[in-house]
């Protein structure tokens, strides 16, 4: 009896998406958003292009997707809210740069801010993104006036 060659799926759990990601971060880290191609990131992903659109529609999406944003808004809130209001800025300088020295933090970062230089509509996610969540919710937790118009300010 011949043993005919399987079609579709492999069987088990599928790591595709997940490859995807990995590689549209380290793309849009190293080359942009523009820079960056569904061909390449497919190909640094080790799957055909069709998979990139089946899953996440455009490189718009994929970009959306590949950068949500990495830091929890409840720690910076806490870190923030941790002392007297006048050294709150120093402390969320300190959280900052101890973020950004995390590897896996800082590749969607330097996607988030090249991706802001390009493209307006990716510099418009980023700011209101920085402002309603994560920016906005700590200041507003230091108990200081108009928390909405300071962190438009700081984003």
């Amino acid at each position: 009896m011949m043993n005919a060659a399987r079609t579709g799926r492999r069987r088990g759990e599928s790591h595709t998406r997940d490859a995807i990601l990995v590689a549209a971060r380290d793309a849009f880290a190293t080359r942009g958003l523009t820079g960056a191609t569904i061909r390449g990131i497919a190909g640094d992903a080790g799957v055909d292009p069709a998979l990139v659109a089946h899953y996440f529609g455009s490189k718009r999406g994929l970009f959306v997707e590949a950068v949500q944003f990495p830091v929890d808004p409840v720690a910076l809130a806490a870190r923030l809210s941790g002392g007297a209001p006048e050294d709150a800025a120093a402390r969320a300088a300190t959280f900052f740069f101890e973020t950004w020295e995390h590897p896996a933090i800082r590749g969607v970062l330097l996607s988030l801010l090249r991706a802001a230089l390009e493209d307006e509509h990716a510099a418009a996610m980023l700011r209101d993104r920085l402002s309603a969540t994560l920016i906005g919710p700590a200041i507003a937790s230091l108990g200081v006036d108009r928390p909405d118009l300071r962190g438009a300010l700081v984003a």
